[in-house]
């Protein structure tokens, strides 16, 4: 990710998923969209190339090809065992290309293709516009085609993957059990990441298997906790603040929370250190879950200018 509270390698992500069309003519396939910031690698993007079967995984950066990127790129040809590797940068150094060219070739034997794509150098222009706005303002453009899209070209390429290769697919899903605490997490983050796909903190790695998962809401120390059925049978969304120097933003929270006309069907109690709306305990579980993950878009539509606000100290 971008330093400094910058997000824009993120909304360049974001924009990468809603426009696969950018990536088709690259890998001379049908890309289809799964998971951002994917868990264990860390992977940028994620998805599958549609024709043949095989997974895609993106290393993303917004400056020149670098050591940092260049480590992350080698450790995912490590760690799988086939697929589409695309590492998209400002420009490249011709060094790491190829030395990815030679370890394709010569030190790994697995069907993986690679391809290093730099985009127009403007582009970045674009990207801190909108790293500007706040995160739901930046999808809207994003997902309304209000923006200018980059202008991806390849750099270079090492195909290893034979013509008629078919690969076995991207990984499947497990179903989540939702009898287990990890299970009812996973269900919850599922829905979350559906419903607001544009706020950065929900795709990053967590635990998933206490009964309340944390997700930041913005600045250090001020974030989500929500549970889907606390030791006490409680299930809850609560914004927490655990400084006593933010109690101005708590402040400011509760006045645009009682007045939100968009959260008026929302019930919440104010306290010292944070603002909680409770979920009916006795709702079936999945009921229960949509009704969190209803309250929590609200919430972050409401709340996200204030506590992202870069203003704020």
């Amino acid at each position: 990710m971008s330093k400094n509270g910058s997000i824009k390698e993120f909304l360049f992500s974001l924009i990468l998923k809603m426009n696969p069309s950018l990536i088709n003519p690259i890998i001379q396939g049908e890309f289809l969209f799964k998971e951002l910031e994917k868990r264990g690698l860390y992977i940028d993007v994620y998805g599958l190339e549609k024709k043949r079967n095989l997974p895609v995984y993106f290393e993303n950066q917004l400056t020149v090809s670098n050591p940092l990127h260049y480590n992350q790129v080698r450790e995912i040809i490590d760690q799988i065992n086939e697929g589409i590797v695309i590492w998209i940068a400002e420009r490249f150094i011709d060094k790491y290309v190829e030395d990815i060219y030679h370890y394709l070739h010569f030190e790994v034997a697995k069907p993986i293709d690679f391809y290093a794509v730099i985009f127009n150098q403007d582009y970045v222009d674009q990207l801190s516009k909108l790293n500007q706005l706040t995160q739901y303002e930046a999808w809207h453009y994003i997902s309304n085609d209000l923006i200018e899209l980059p202008k991806l070209t390849l750099f270079e390429k090492v195909e290893i993957i034979p013509k008629n290769y078919i690969g076995q697919g991207i990984e499947k899903d497990i179903e989540a059990n939702l009898t287990t605490i990890t299970g009812r997490n996973k269900y919850l983050m599922e829905k979350l990441k559906e419903r607001v796909p544009y706020l950065l903190n929900l795709h990053r790695s967590r635990k998933l298997n206490n009964r309340i998962i944390s997700i930041g809401a913005g600045k250090s120390d001020i974030d989500f906790k929500i549970s889907v059925e606390d030791r006490t049978g409680r299930s809850f969304i609560k914004i927490r603040i655990a400084k006593g120097r933010y109690q101005p933003l708590i402040d400011e929270l509760e006045v645009a929370i009682k007045t939100s006309t968009y959260l008026s069907d929302l019930n919440f109690k104010i306290e010292q250190g944070g603002i909680t709306h409770f979920i009916n305990p006795n709702l079936e579980l999945k009921q229960r879950i949509d009704e969190i993950v209803n309250a929590f878009e609200k919430i972050v539509y409401v709340t996200a200018p204030i506590t992202y606000r870069k203003d704020v100290s």
